[in-house]
């Protein structure tokens, strides 16, 4: 899970903490990762994945193995976005959802 840290007022929160929490934040100058330590803006909803521990605290040697069903998980998302793109009726049903939830991809 990934968890973020307010830049301005120091705050821990899970991702889906902070959107709300921007709200009340009214000055907030983003947020950071608190594992990879990227600063993120509004964007923050794209930051899907993550280091590991392994990886930030393997040392210099260290070699990842790839993550569990990460491929099935790329595969889907190509076919999902080949269907919006090439279905007029998926990318209608598509349009419309993210027109209602203010939501992105």
């Amino acid at each position: 899970m990934v968890f973020f840290t307010c830049n301005n007022c120091g705050e821990c929160l899970k991702k889906n903490a902070v959107q709300n929490h921007n709200f009340r934040c009214r000055t907030s100058q983003g947020v950071s990762c608190m594992d990879c330590h990227k600063v993120f803006g509004e964007d923050f909803v794209n930051h899907l994945s993550c280091v590991t521990e392994q990886e930030k605290y393997g040392g210099s040697g260290f070699v990842g193995k790839e993550a569990k069903n990460q491929k099935k998980q790329e595969q889907w998302v190509e076919k999902v976005l080949e269907a919006w793109k090439n279905d007029a009726s998926t990318k209608l049903h598509f349009d419309r959802y993210f027109q209602d939830s203010n939501k992105t991809i």
